[in-house]
């Protein structure tokens, strides 16, 4: 009796710890986001792109805004038609990170370190410089501060400028700028972390092709 008394404290003991783990890991199956190809994550990120991997690099292509790149493995990419007129964003980011960040309030913390690629409709007659000097807003570019001073480059074949500058979301950043068909296409990673990103942010803008 004693004995039967003992195995069925066992039973018991491990029925509880096993639907202890079973909660466990359907709490953290709950709260981890699921990225879907083509499904919109949140309306600050968009719709996740999941990108093909050859040799640990992931490329995305758009034929509706005529580019293509490369970025990290490690990096998750999200397209977003923004509510302003003719405006598309790119975000590219680590992926743990932006995980996180959606598991809290947009409010809460901001968002992570990324990168961003941003696509502005312009008229015909506007040069990228005017463009830039005329939309601060979009550019983040401070004519008034020397050390905002551009540097002409040269990003798939197309003069652009790269530039850096304190103003927007972080204390500074690093840009680039550069026309393509219509757009003006605004370049710019954040490194709120201090990861020193910038490696990677240089293979996305030396991987761009346009058509």
């Amino acid at each position: 009796m004693k004995k039967r008394t003992i195995l069925i404290g066992i039973v018991a003991l491990a029925m509880l710890v096993g639907g202890l783990l079973i909660w466990n890991i359907s709490s953290v199956n709950t709260n981890t986001p699921v990225l879907k190809d083509g499904v919109s994550s949140a309306d600050w990120l968009g719709v996740f792109h999941d990108s093909p991997i050859k040799d640990g690099i992931k490329t995305f292509n758009s034929n509706e805004l005529g580019i293509s790149f490369n970025y990290p493995d490690t990096y998750v990419l999200f397209e977003n038609k923004s509510s302003a007129p003719d405006t598309y964003n790119l975000t590219v980011g680590p992926k743990e990170p932006i995980l996180e960040s959606l598991t809290r309030p947009t409010t809460a913390g901001g968002a992570p370190t990324s990168m961003y690629l941003t696509f502005y409709r312009k008229s015909e007659s506007t040069s990228l410089e005017e463009w830039m000097r005329t939309n601060s807003g979009q550019s983040n570019f401070n004519s008034a501060d020397p050390t905002n001073a551009l540097t002409p480059v040269t990003i798939a074949g197309v003069p652009g400028f790269k530039y850096h500058s304190s103003i927007g979301m972080y204390d500074s950043s690093d840009y680039v700028a550069f026309l393509h068909k219509e757009w003006v296409v605004v370049g710019v990673v954040y490194d709120k972390e201090k990861e020193n990103r910038q490696k990677d942010f240089q293979t996305v803008i030396s991987s761009i092709q346009l058509r």
